[in-house]
């Protein structure tokens, strides 16, 4: 598969993802993926990206720990912009990795896209929109982790988007929950 991974790296996220359990996710997910034959990039972002790795060839556990560190390495504190995470990612994937191959997007976040104007929040809904229409036009699916350990995550904002594009949305609150998604429902969605 072509992946992005898109990382919610924002102030709220020291809260509602206390024990960084998206790394974990991630990590989870590229050990579950075969070894060779994997194309993965990720976005981190707050108010801005703050990362853009883009979508190569991951052969290997050495290529899957160095992506996995640049990501770790990103950390932030601003406020969240969805819209222009996921629109980044699906960009990404129209001009990157294999076209042979399919397409996703796992976004791990709490959901609450939170600007402070009103007219970078309305372009945050854009993006978001526009993101939608790229992810149904070629085929990718956008599936989200919602990271929910305070109650306080918008798991309704994630769901949306995943369902607008087929995918599913699954709210995470412990360790133990991001066992079982990346066991059972996550992984045999995306097969």
């Amino acid at each position: 598969m072509n992946v992005v991974f898109v990382m919610d790296e924002s102030g709220s996220m020291k809260h509602t993802d206390a024990e960084k359990l998206r790394y974990d996710a991630m990590d989870l997910f590229m050990g579950l993926a075969a070894d060779t034959g994997n194309y993965m990039g990720a976005v981190a972002f707050d108010t801005e990206i703050i990362l853009k790795q883009d979508v190569e060839k991951i052969d290997g556990i050495t290529s899957k720990e160095e992506l996995s560190q640049k990501v770790r390495n990103s950390g932030s504190n601003g406020d969240t912009d969805i819209g222009k995470a996921i629109e980044t990612a699906t960009k990404m994937l129209q001009g990157q990795g294999n076209p042979n191959l399919s397409s996703a997007i796992i976004l791990l976040s709490d959901g609450n896209t939170d600007l402070k104007s009103s007219s970078a929040y309305e372009a945050s809904i854009e993006s978001k929109k526009n993101a939608i229409d790229i992810a149904r036009t070629n085929g990718y699916k956008i599936y989200s982790v919602c990271l929910n350990a305070n109650d306080e995550a918008d798991a309704a904002e994630l769901k949306e988007i995943s369902e607008a594009t087929g995918a599913i949305s699954i709210e995470v609150k412990s360790a133990d929950d991001l066992k079982d998604v990346l066991d059972g429902s996550l992984l045999e969605g995306m097969q």
